[in-house]
């Protein structure tokens, strides 16, 4: 081989060399190029999945909330329909008691609801023979002046206890009346006992 040969051999050996080391770099450095951007791919996509997440979990909490909430008035609404249905039990009980434990009653709420005081009794038709025949025996013990009578033009609408009228205020002695008020004081404690 003579001298051109070997420097020919030489410079190809050295171009060989330097190709395979700029081909090495370019391998490299693709490798490196895609390598980030699967990371920042995997980057992306796990911000997005981490966001979307969020989006939903927010989205399942806001609708279990709302679950809740309207589940928990149903259940109200029920027990409060239960508790409801207690006192309207009592007042068809009372209804429903024989006339001399029904008029006992009301003689002792006439006597409450007057204390002593002359008026009228606002009551229902139906309950009027009642209230004649224990008013006979409140004001058996009463002076004139202080008579207490049926009203012969008002009436109630609903059968069950009366109003009374003195000379500057009223009872409101009505079944109904007194039944609501009862509820509304022991609502809370017949809940616990039902519920709990």
């Amino acid at each position: 081989m003579n001298g051109i040969d070997r420097i020919r051999s030489a410079i190809l050996a050295e171009a060989e060399t330097e190709a395979g080391r700029i081909v090495e770099a370019a391998k490299k450095a693709a490798f490196e190029r895609v390598q980030s951007e699967k990371d920042k791919i995997t980057r992306t996509f796990d911000l997005e999945f981490s966001a979307k997440a969020r989006e939903v979990d927010a989205r399942l909490e806001r609708e279990l909330a709302l679950f809740r909430g309207e589940a928990g008035k149903r259940v109200l609404a029920k027990k409060n329909e239960l508790v409801r249905r207690v006192f309207e039990t009592a007042k068809a009980e009372i209804l429903s008691w024989p006339r001399a434990r029904y008029e006992s009653l009301m003689e002792r709420l006439v006597e409450k609801a007057s204390g002593g005081a002359p008026g009228r009794l606002i009551v229902h038709p139906d309950d009027e023979d009642v209230f004649r025949a224990l008013l006979e025996r409140v004001n058996a013990g009463r002076a004139a002046s202080g008579r207490i009578d049926v009203d012969g033009v008002d009436r109630l609408r609903q059968r069950g206890g009366f109003v009374f009228v003195g000379s500057s205020y009223e009872v409101d002695m009505r079944i109904e009346t007194l039944i609501g008020v009862l509820e509304l004081e022991m609502a809370p404690e017949i809940a616990r006992e039902l519920f709990s």
